[in-house]
């Protein structure tokens, strides 16, 4: 057997019994059938769905040769192809790991004056709000347009000091609770995969 197959036959045997461990499934299901059965649960599965059926079709070639018959060697492209994978769904990244940089954030107390300046300083549009561990909000433009336009005198004149007004105040002019919130709340420790799925809203916040 030549020695990229040994190689690739040892990494598909490490995919395999991770997708029977995972999925708690006896070693009587057909690898096609974990395949699918992942890429439901999976969102990288089900984006390297293809990729895995042309890997399965290798497999199928490759433990079928006969004595010292050699009817195909995986290419490097194939053996790095399934390397990533198996690497990947054993133990995918975590949201921590692509994004390592400070989070920052203000809380319910701080003055707008002082979030205003934060903005400005790290050229953020928007900044998630917290009140001791929980979230109430994201501090950006709208808000911070809406409670301007509520807190005008008939001259265009602020009748607030910027420096007196707490985040949370400047919050209650978030937009309608009823209307669909357009972010997420995720944490650093979430699957990378499970972070970027569509069905979770477009913008998230990092906590």
């Amino acid at each position: 057997m030549h020695i990229k197959t040994e190689e690739f036959l040892e990494i598909f045997n490490r995919l395999e019994d991770d997708f029977h461990l995972k999925l708690h499934k006896n070693a009587h299901i057909s690898i096609g059938l974990l395949v699918n059965e992942a890429a439901k649960r999976d969102p990288y599965i089900r984006k390297k769905r293809m990729v895995l059926k042309s890997l399965i079709d290798l497999r199928n070639v490759l433990v079928h040769e006969e004595g010292n018959a050699i009817y195909a060697i995986p290419s490097d492209e194939a053996l790095t192809a399934l390397k990533e994978i198996q690497e990947e769904y054993h133990k995918p990244r975590k949201v921590y790991d692509l994004l390592k940089k400070p989070v920052e954030r203000v809380e319910a107390n701080q003055r707008l004056s002082y979030v205003l300046g934060l903005m400005k300083e790290t050229n953020f549009s928007q900044l998630p709000a917290y009140d001791g561990d929980r979230f109430i909000g994201l501090v950006n433009g709208n808000v911070i347009s809406r409670w301007l336009a509520s807190n005008l005198d008939m001259g265009g004149n602020l009748i607030k000091n910027l420096g007196s007004v707490d985040i949370r105040h400047v919050l209650d002019f978030q937009e309608n609770a009823t209307r669909p919130v357009s972010y997420r709340v995720i944490w650093t420790s979430m699957n990378s995969w499970t972070m970027w799925n569509p069905l979770l809203h477009l913008q998230v916040s990092i906590s």
